[in-house]
């Protein structure tokens, strides 16, 4: 089994529709134009860095594959 990784913007309201999808972490900071260490710090630190105040919460998937 194929397990890829994903980075995911999605709203950050209870619906958490999506808003852009990469392949990694630096391709969103460019396509959103915000600092790649923005992305890893909510990322990495979810309970500080909500993404309220922008709008924006951003999330790491794992995806399995064949």
């Amino acid at each position: 089994m194929n397990v890829k990784q994903v980075f995911m913007a999605v709203t950050a309201d209870e619906y958490e529709l999506p808003v852009c999808v990469s392949d990694s972490c630096a391709e969103m900071a460019r396509k959103l134009r915000i600092d790649r260490g923005a992305i890893y710090n909510s990322i990495n630190h979810p309970d500080k860095h909500t993404g309220k105040h922008i709008g924006i919460k951003f999330l790491k998937v794992s995806i399995e594959g064949d």
